[in-house]
């Protein structure tokens, strides 16, 4: 009898372990072709169409996951392992033996970052896309596996919100930062192909959102655009009762750009608060990064 499942530790590559992952989703993104007598109301017969098939996640482990995902390229797979688990419940129990859970394997995709976020008492996350590529654009480029066995999950290290630069001034107050690797991914069909061979960047529009309470900062850039030249936004790492020292943080890093105001607002008697987007040219990111 089928049971309900979890999430689990991915495979993104030999050797690339996904793991702290807080949410999945699987969408083959399948498109049906209905067809129809001439004027007709039902349709006559139904056929496969495209599909753009892409599994999508959250992970807490955002040090490991930049240790091969490239913040800006993403991480191009060929001819790899790529291991997709549903980590099956056992009845009266937890979950069910090392041989008794789903999978989906693939061998070819495009794993890109779509974002990362932290705010203030939570945790940081960065989440993630694998678009899977068919080796000829029919064979279909992922395989359904049942009976499977899982290898051990393993822990890695957690952060949350730091300090946030915009031109070399730290802003105070910083509530939360989202910060938008930008990556337009475009997929690859040919020839009737149903299913992409390959994917492409297409554009990069890299980006930074901060919302910060601080007066004083709401003055300095009230001005509906400012250039920008230079910002950091930090991940502290969990260490502890408290955070880890040197360089074993996260840094996020534009060189040059724009800052747009989006909003000032307030409510009742509650703390007001500014959001504004840093527009950069160019996204740099350091897993081993110290704050100053």
């Amino acid at each position: 009898m089928g049971l309900p499942f979890t999430v689990y530790d991915a495979i993104l590559g030999t050797g690339n372990t996904l793991g702290q992952i807080s949410q999945m989703t699987w969408s083959p993104n399948a498109q049906p072709v209905p067809h129809r007598t001439s004027g007709g109301i039902n349709p006559s017969e139904i056929y496969g169409g495209q599909e753009t098939p892409v599994w999508t996640a959250e992970t807490f482990d955002i040090g490991g996951a930049l240790g091969f995902i490239d913040v800006a390229a993403g991480d191009p797979l060929t001819s790899e392992t790529i291991t997709l688990p549903f980590q099956e419940r056992a009845t009266g129990s937890t979950y069910k033996g090392a041989t008794s859970h789903n999978t989906i394997s693939a061998a070819e995709a495009l794993t890109v970052f779509t974002g990362f976020q932290a705010s203030q008492g939570g945790d940081a996350t960065a989440s993630v896309s694998v678009h899977l590529n068919s080796t000829d654009g029919v064979t279909d480029p992922y395989t359904e596996n049942q009976n499977q066995s899982l290898a051990s999950a393993s822990f890695n290290a957690a952060f949350t919100l730091g300090p946030v630069y915009f031109n070399a001034t730290i802003l105070t107050g910083v509530r939360s930062v989202s910060i938008d690797p930008g990556l337009s991914v475009l997929p690859n069909f040919h020839s009737g192909g149903r299913f992409p061979i390959d994917h492409y960047i297409q554009t990069r529009s890299p980006t930074f959102s901060v919302t910060f309470t601080d007066a004083d900062d709401i003055y300095t850039n009230n001005a509906a655009l400012k250039v920008m030249t230079s910002a950091v936004a930090y991940f502290r790492k969990r260490s502890g009762a408290s955070y880890a020292t040197g360089s074993n943080h996260i840094s996020f890093t534009f060189a040059d750009g724009l800052r747009v105001l989006d909003s000032v607002s307030a409510s009742g008697n509650e703390d007001g608060s500014v959001t504004i987007t840093l527009l950069g040219e160019t996204l740099t990111a350091s897993a081993a990064a110290a704050i100053p």
